[in-house]
């Protein structure tokens, strides 16, 4: 399996049309996860609008760059149909979307067999993030993405602003890109800010300063 660093090309090529696009990227997550995740992308050039009033999933997708769907959005004020809506909407109008379904998890000797597994039944890239990240698309390439800082978990949103960060790469590069772009991103700026971070609130203003830098 290849490894996807912040080194490889393909993931400069990533953030610079990142920054130079600057798309904007509707999101459906919760409450707890919203503010992290409008500054992740803040920080990386793009541009967000978060949460839902009536009839925002049916107009905002059609417009965006790309969409992000958090499962998580439920614990909030947002309605299965809403979260179904603004998927229909993305996929009528040929917008990018993510799902980040939150929380699902295996073994980690299993991933390779149900990402590849999930990446053709979905016809999509699949990613898990851990110690180690794993992406797989549905031609059966796969990468992994090594990195990020025992904190990470630690903060509040972190895993959802992974998944609003990965929708805002699928505006400007490939989705199998977009994804590792992210992990990578997100594996450098987490080991950068763990080197400085005293504890997990100076870690998490930190982990959006690194972001920035890239």
């Amino acid at each position: 399996m290849e490894t996807t660093t912040i080194e490889s090309s393909e993931v400069k090529t990533a953030i610079a049309r990142l920054r130079e696009k600057a798309p904007f990227v509707y999101g459906l997550t919760n409450y707890v996860a919203a503010n992290l995740s409008a500054n992740v992308l803040l920080a990386l050039g793009a541009g967000p609008a978060i949460g839902s009033a009536p009839g925002w999933a049916a107009a905002f997708p059609a417009g965006a760059g790309a969409v992000w769907i958090n499962g998580a959005a439920l614990m909030s004020s947002v309605t299965p149909d809403e979260l179904d809506e603004a998927a229909a909407t993305a996929h009528k109008a040929g917008t990018p979307w993510v799902l980040d379904p939150v929380a699902i998890g295996a073994g980690a000797s299993e991933y390779d067999a149900i990402l590849a597994s999930l990446a053709r039944r979905l016809d999509a890239v699949v990613a898990v993030s851990g110690e180690v990240d794993y992406l797989c698309d549905p031609a059966g390439r796969a990468t992994a993405v090594p990195g990020g800082d025992a904190k990470m978990p630690q903060v509040t949103g972190t895993g959802c602003s992974l998944g609003a960060l990965s929708a805002a790469f699928c505006a400007v590069v490939d989705p199998f890109t977009a994804a590792a772009a992210a992990h990578a991103a997100f594996a450098t700026a987490g080991e950068r800010a763990g080197e400085r971070a005293t504890g997990t609130a100076s870690f998490a203003i930190a982990f959006v300063d690194e972001l920035s830098l890239l």
